[in-house]
């Protein structure tokens, strides 16, 4: 049996234009655990980790802080990816043992609060590029510019908020993390691309970023020598010569070189292609990019845009 490390992106937690709500994210989730749990039924995995996005949710979580610091202490960028890792991964895990036990499957799902490790020289901390919170308007974008604590970045025809976003080396619960997976479970770990922390003196401590949660999902894909990543995303497929044409691309081999035409933004498809490619090149069999609806129906756990050497 196959294991697999399945990403899943803000899209299949909350859709674009809809209003961050509890209700709102909570239905959106119960979508994406319906295609997930059919997938991993038919499969017969024989280990399953989930990881999930928190851009959105933690760009909410930051202006709640923001515009209530006069009566409450505000929290550090790092507890607030602390915060989303844990109220995504519970409607998650809800979600999932609703599907499960609708589905009569005897599974279980376990959430995991996940630390990763970066560095402190990482040139991500002088370079924002992690797109949070919701798109803005030029009209909107004047008045949060008045914080005057962010970097913002056109994307989708709107803008937003960009932070600082290292890359992972080490997942510090990774042998936990290990022993949880198996065939009758999945373990959702890796929340937003895991709690920043740097090496202190008496331990770690905590690192104003949000890491990308595509390269975590291949760390962790990586350290568990799963066969598959698939991340799911809104686009069906890495698109070439993207946005002029929006040429699918199905197949990328990695023996051959990279399609030249595959033009990427900065914090949004770029980190996902990079994972793909970084987890077939340390020993990974397939790793894909593609729609979550398309999971679903997929026959052998791989669809849209499938990398492999």
């Amino acid at each position: 049996m196959a294991s697999i490390v399945i990403a899943l992106g803000g899209n299949a937690i909350l859709e674009r234009g809809m209003k961050p709500t509890y209700a709102n994210q909570l239905k959106r989730i119960m979508e994406s655990a319906k295609s997930i749990a059919i997938n991993i039924i038919r499969m017969n995995y024989s280990g399953i980790v989930l990881t999930h996005g928190n851009g959105p949710q933690v760009g909410d979580e930051f202006l709640r802080n923001e515009y209530s610091r006069k009566a409450v202490p505000p929290l550090p960028l790092h507890m607030l990816t602390a915060e989303t890792q844990a109220t995504v991964g519970a409607m998650l895990q809800q979600c999932l043992m609703h599907e499960f036990s609708r589905m009569h499957a005897n599974m279980k799902v376990y959430v995991v609060i996940t630390h990763a490790l970066v560095d402190k020289n990482d040139s991500a901390f002088r370079h924002a590029t992690k797109p949070i919170g919701p798109f803005y308007n030029k009209t909107e974008l004047k008045n949060e510019i008045a914080f005057g604590m962010f970097d913002y970045v056109r994307e989708q025809g709107g803008y937003r908020r960009v932070v600082a976003s290292p890359k992972p080396t080490k997942i510090l619960e990774i042998d936990a993390i290990k022993k949880l997976a198996s065939p009758d479970a999945v373990v959702i770990a890796g929340g937003g691309g895991g709690i920043p922390v740097l090496r202190s003196r008496l331990g770690y401590e905590g690192a104003d970023a949000v890491i990308d949660k595509d390269c975590t999902s291949q760390v962790i894909a990586n350290d568990l020598d799963a066969d598959f990543l698939s991340i799911l995303t809104e686009p069906k497929y890495v698109y070439a010569d993207f946005p002029k044409n929006r040429v699918p691309i199905k197949n990328v081999n990695l023996s051959l070189s990279m399609p030249d035409t595959m033009v990427m933004e900065e914090g949004t498809i770029r980190p996902k292609v990079e994972a793909c490619v970084r987890f077939i090149r340390k020993g990974g069999k397939k790793a894909c990019i593609g729609n979550i609806k398309e999971l679903e129906s997929s026959r052998d756990g791989v669809f849209g845009t499938v990398f492999e050497r």
